[in-house]
């Protein structure tokens, strides 16, 4: 998750409303770790507070985290097999 600060600040990203990650950035281009996303649906805001205390949703996504995701490249399979009665 990133975006772009206009002014250096500092970021933050909430997971249903939640802080999960706070760091301080640089004007420009920035980009946060968001691997400690609440599992299952979540709603995540990365926001960006600028040294007036000016806080601005630079991004907002609707997310679902489980551990049993694939990594990329990956496929899972079924196959069921049976006799009808």
């Amino acid at each position: 998750m990133g975006g772009i600060a206009l002014d250096p600040g500092q970021v933050k990203v909430l997971s249903n409303q939640a802080e999960i990650t706070r760091q301080d950035v640089k004007a420009g281009p920035f980009t946060v770790d968001g691997r400690n996303v609440a599992l299952g649906a979540s709603q995540t805001a990365v926001v960006v507070r600028d040294a007036y205390g000016l806080e601005t949703a630079v991004s907002t996504a609707r997310l679902y985290v489980a551990p049993t995701l694939l990594r990329p490249g990956l496929s899972a399979w079924e196959i069921a097999a049976g006799q009808g009665r």
